[in-house]
């Protein structure tokens, strides 16, 4: 596995209870029925991952925590001032990171750049790319050990607003790449 990918693996998170509110009272009215098969079941409970700045928001339905301030966890090559924030969940194996990327004069160019060398990079395969859109362009990989058993699985956007590039990944050993895409694509970089 690449060291790169290595250093965003998950440490760990324990969720917490909710506790029972339902009353004793044996003079209450009588339980409602058992829902049928018609009723819908309840929404996921969404949370919003925000970057300090208000730049980058993702909203998730899994509990993350911030590790922002772990270095053992900062991204290969990114700059801790450079991460909008870096969160984990223990229960899906799944890390969460933001990071500006720097700034550039041609998006479209850029992005090709991009898709060449992950295209290019044996190492990586199920390598996939959503083709770009306002600025906006998502790819995913999996890495593979020697033995071709994938051991990360990783789901990217890029968008350019202006000339600053910025990104959201989400990584995992355990999570398929059509569940980190679900994460990545509610991502939104304000304007």
């Amino acid at each position: 596995m690449k060291a790169k990918l290595l250093a965003v693996m998950v440490l760990g998170l324990g969720l917490a209870a909710c506790g029972d509110k339902s009353a004793s009272n044996s003079s209450a009215a009588p339980a409602p029925a058992s829902p049928s098969a018609s009723t819908p079941a309840p929404a996921p409970v969404v949370n919003e991952l925000k970057s300090a700045d208000g730049k980058v928001s993702v909203a998730v339905s899994d509990s993350f925590v911030d590790k922002s301030g772990d270095a053992a966890l900062l991204p290969e090559n990114i700059k801790a001032e450079d991460l909008l924030f870096l969160q984990q969940n223990s229960d899906t194996e799944t890390v969460i990171y933001a990071a500006k990327y720097g700034k550039v004069a041609d998006s479209k160019a850029y992005f090709a750049k991009l898709e060449k060398a992950i295209k290019g990079d044996k190492s990586l395969k199920n390598a996939g790319f959503d083709a770009e859109k306002d600025g906006r362009i998502a790819y995913r990989f999996s890495q593979a050990d020697a033995s071709g058993e994938t051991t990360l699985n990783e789901s990217c956007v890029v968008e350019v607003v202006g000339d600053q590039t910025y990104a959201v990944c989400a990584t995992s050993a355990d999570e398929d790449l059509a569940a980190l895409d679900a994460i990545v694509k509610a991502t939104v970089i304000a304007k």
